[in-house]
């Protein structure tokens, strides 16, 4: 198919961000053989009839699921940081293994950026990540249920701990409002009793947290980083908060955050 017609072409970008969520404007260039400033254009008109949202570096689904006004804020902030977590945590999942997605933005990103032939199990309560992997007809996802909480966008509580005493999982993508002191840190007992839950389930628990999640402070102690097995993170980490992390057992690595 050409795509020196620009109708076609943002009905090609549209197809792959239904797909899978969010597109980078340099991987667009290239399936469609433009420039892209020409991909940037076609973005921002779609972004304009409100069909996508244009966010740094590409495109993302404009679905009404990412919920109020302040899960849309923080799903905005540190974008660049949270992509390039993402794709450090996209590069270590294993093909057919079953992984647990927890609630937040930046494992809501890592669901954006799953390749579309990769295949494996996803377990998850997050409402946004279910959204945006339900068209995947390669993967497998068990939701948990539970009651809903609009500030998560996501399940939690008794039916969901029920649920997660019966499952196990290869590798968990965690997220935490805090971490320090040695510890991660959530803002409710309900986030934090899932959360714990969720790396009692897990052979290995990846914790995704954008620097500033170290400068915090959350209420809810959800359990000490002993029990984390790798941090994945951005350059722009404080010295001190690395020294916190030098913990045996427990690896660390920095992406670049592009300057976000």
């Amino acid at each position: 198919m050409r795509y020196d017609s620009a109708p076609t072409r943002r009905s090609f970008i549209m197809d792959m961000v239904r797909n899978t969520g969010f597109c980078s404007a340099a991987e667009l260039s290239r399936d469609l053989g433009v420039s892209e400033m020409t991909v940037r254009r076609d973005i921002q008109r779609l972004a304009k009839e409100g069909l996508a949202r244009a966010v740094h570096g590409g495109v993302s689904s404009a679905t009404p699921l990412l919920g109020p006004v302040d899960f849309r804020l923080r799903s905005a902030q540190r974008l660049t940081a949270k992509q390039a977590i993402a794709r450090k945590a996209v590069g270590l999942l294993a093909p057919n293994s079953v992984v647990a997605f927890d609630s937040g933005t930046t494992t809501l990103e890592v669901a954006r950026l799953l390749p579309l032939d990769l295949r494996m199990s996803v377990v998850t309560h997050s409402l946004p990540v279910i959204s945006v992997l339900s068209s995947r007809t390669s993967l497998e996802i068990p939701a948990l249920g539970g009651a809903f909480y609009s500030e998560t966008q996501a399940f939690a509580g008794p039916i969901t701990l029920q649920a997660l005493s019966n499952i196990r999982v290869h590798t968990l993508l965690l997220g935490a409002t805090s971490v320090r002191d040695h510890a991660m840190w959530c803002t409710n007992t309900i986030d934090a009793a899932t959360k714990h839950a969720l790396i009692g389930a897990a052979d290995r628990v990846i914790l995704l947290a954008d620097s500033t999640k170290f400068n915090i402070t959350a209420m809810m102690k959800v359990s000490d980083l002993s029990g984390v097995d790798m941090i994945i993170t951005d350059t722009e980490l404080t010295a001190n908060a690395q020294a916190m992390l030098e913990i045996p057992g427990l690896e660390l690595l920095m992406v670049d955050s592009g300057g976000s």
